[in-house]
Protein backbone atom coordinates (compact mmCIF):
# COMPACT_ATOMS: atom_id res chain seq x y z
CA UNK A 1 0.00 0.00 0.00
CA UNK A 2 1.12 3.38 -1.22
CA UNK A 3 -0.01 6.73 1.19
CA UNK A 4 -1.90 9.36 -1.23
CA UNK A 5 0.43 11.75 0.00
CA UNK A 6 3.55 9.86 -1.43
CA UNK A 7 5.45 11.44 -3.98
CA UNK A 8 8.16 9.29 -4.74
CA UNK A 9 8.39 5.48 -4.96
CA UNK A 10 11.19 3.47 -4.51
CA UNK A 11 12.01 -0.35 -6.09
CA UNK A 12 14.57 -2.26 -4.29
CA UNK A 13 16.57 -5.20 -5.02
CA UNK A 14 19.17 -7.19 -3.88
CA UNK A 15 22.14 -7.76 -6.04
CA UNK A 16 23.06 -11.30 -3.91
CA UNK A 17 19.74 -12.87 -4.93
CA UNK A 18 20.97 -13.58 -8.34
CA UNK A 19 22.08 -17.00 -8.34
CA UNK A 20 19.93 -18.31 -5.77
CA UNK A 21 16.63 -20.23 -5.50
CA UNK A 22 13.46 -18.09 -5.35
CA UNK A 23 11.52 -19.48 -2.49
CA UNK A 24 15.19 -18.77 -0.91
CA UNK A 25 15.38 -15.23 -1.82
CA UNK A 26 12.44 -13.45 -2.77
CA UNK A 27 10.65 -11.44 -0.57
CA UNK A 28 7.16 -12.41 -0.43
CA UNK A 29 7.57 -15.37 -2.67
CA UNK A 30 3.98 -16.88 -2.49
CA UNK A 31 2.62 -13.37 -3.39
CA UNK A 32 5.06 -12.89 -6.54
CA UNK A 33 4.11 -16.54 -7.21
CA UNK A 34 0.49 -15.76 -7.57
CA UNK A 35 0.86 -12.82 -9.29
CA UNK A 36 2.90 -14.44 -11.55
CA UNK A 37 5.84 -12.15 -11.91
CA UNK A 38 8.50 -14.41 -10.67
CA UNK A 39 10.58 -14.83 -14.08
CA UNK A 40 8.69 -11.62 -15.57
CA UNK A 41 10.18 -10.56 -19.14
CA UNK A 42 11.30 -7.36 -18.89
CA UNK A 43 10.16 -6.85 -22.57
CA UNK A 44 7.23 -7.56 -21.84
CA UNK A 45 4.56 -5.53 -19.53
CA UNK A 46 2.14 -8.39 -19.11
CA UNK A 47 1.64 -11.13 -15.89
CA UNK A 48 3.43 -14.69 -17.17
CA UNK A 49 5.29 -17.15 -14.59
CA UNK A 50 8.66 -18.42 -16.40
CA UNK A 51 9.23 -20.02 -12.82
CA UNK A 52 8.43 -23.51 -13.89
CA UNK A 53 11.84 -23.69 -16.13
CA UNK A 54 14.06 -21.04 -13.86
CA UNK A 55 14.28 -22.24 -10.52
CA UNK A 56 17.53 -19.42 -10.23
CA UNK A 57 16.71 -16.02 -9.85
CA UNK A 58 18.52 -14.12 -13.10
CA UNK A 59 19.28 -10.49 -13.65
CA UNK A 60 16.84 -10.77 -16.31
CA UNK A 61 14.24 -11.76 -13.73
CA UNK A 62 15.33 -8.83 -11.01
CA UNK A 63 14.76 -6.34 -14.12
CA UNK A 64 11.44 -7.48 -15.08
CA UNK A 65 10.36 -7.60 -11.38
CA UNK A 66 11.60 -3.51 -11.18
CA UNK A 67 9.89 -2.96 -14.71
CA UNK A 68 6.75 -4.54 -13.65
CA UNK A 69 3.56 -2.75 -12.14
CA UNK A 70 2.52 -5.78 -10.80
CA UNK A 71 5.90 -5.70 -9.26
CA UNK A 72 7.80 -3.08 -7.37
CA UNK A 73 5.84 -0.58 -9.62
CA UNK A 74 2.45 -1.70 -8.06
CA UNK A 75 -0.10 1.51 -7.54
CA UNK A 76 3.07 3.52 -8.17
CA UNK A 77 0.87 5.44 -10.82
CA UNK A 78 1.94 8.67 -12.19
CA UNK A 79 4.43 9.15 -8.91
CA UNK A 80 7.85 9.50 -9.36
CA UNK A 81 9.65 6.19 -9.17
CA UNK A 82 13.07 5.42 -8.09
CA UNK A 83 15.34 2.13 -7.97
CA UNK A 84 18.27 1.27 -5.56
CA UNK A 85 19.78 -2.12 -6.85
CA UNK A 86 21.56 -2.61 -3.54
CA UNK A 87 23.75 -5.12 -2.08
CA UNK A 88 26.66 -3.98 -4.51
CA UNK A 89 29.44 -6.02 -2.21
CA UNK A 90 31.60 -7.66 -4.96
CA UNK A 91 32.49 -7.26 -8.68
CA UNK A 92 30.16 -10.17 -9.73
CA UNK A 93 27.00 -7.87 -8.12
CA UNK A 94 28.03 -4.42 -9.20
CA UNK A 95 28.50 -6.14 -12.55
CA UNK A 96 24.95 -7.22 -12.38
CA UNK A 97 23.81 -4.31 -11.14
CA UNK A 98 25.07 -2.26 -14.21
CA UNK A 99 23.65 -4.54 -16.52
CA UNK A 100 20.25 -4.30 -15.13
CA UNK A 101 20.52 -0.38 -14.79
CA UNK A 102 21.21 -0.54 -18.78
CA UNK A 103 18.27 -2.53 -19.22
CA UNK A 104 15.75 -0.42 -17.02
CA UNK A 105 17.54 2.85 -19.16
CA UNK A 106 16.62 0.37 -22.07
CA UNK A 107 12.98 0.31 -20.89
CA UNK A 108 13.09 4.52 -20.46
CA UNK A 109 14.16 4.70 -17.03
CA UNK A 110 16.69 7.54 -16.78
CA UNK A 111 20.32 5.94 -14.88
CA UNK A 112 19.93 8.94 -12.73
CA UNK A 113 17.28 6.80 -11.11
CA UNK A 114 18.71 4.20 -10.26
CA UNK A 115 20.92 3.68 -7.53
CA UNK A 116 23.61 0.99 -7.08
CA UNK A 117 24.62 0.68 -3.18
CA UNK A 118 27.05 -1.16 -0.97
CA UNK A 119 26.62 -1.46 2.64
CA UNK A 120 24.19 1.07 3.12
CA UNK A 121 26.54 3.81 0.82
CA UNK A 122 25.94 5.01 -2.53
CA UNK A 123 28.79 4.41 -5.26
CA UNK A 124 29.71 7.20 -6.36
CA UNK A 125 31.25 5.55 -9.60
CA UNK A 126 28.05 4.28 -11.54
Amino acid sequence: MILQETQTVYGVAGMTAIGRRWEEACFAFDRALQEKICGADPAADERKSALPNAAIIRKEDVAGILLSRYGTQKDVGARCYRVILNQCDGPEEVKNALWIRDALAERGMMKEDVLLCRHGMILEEQ
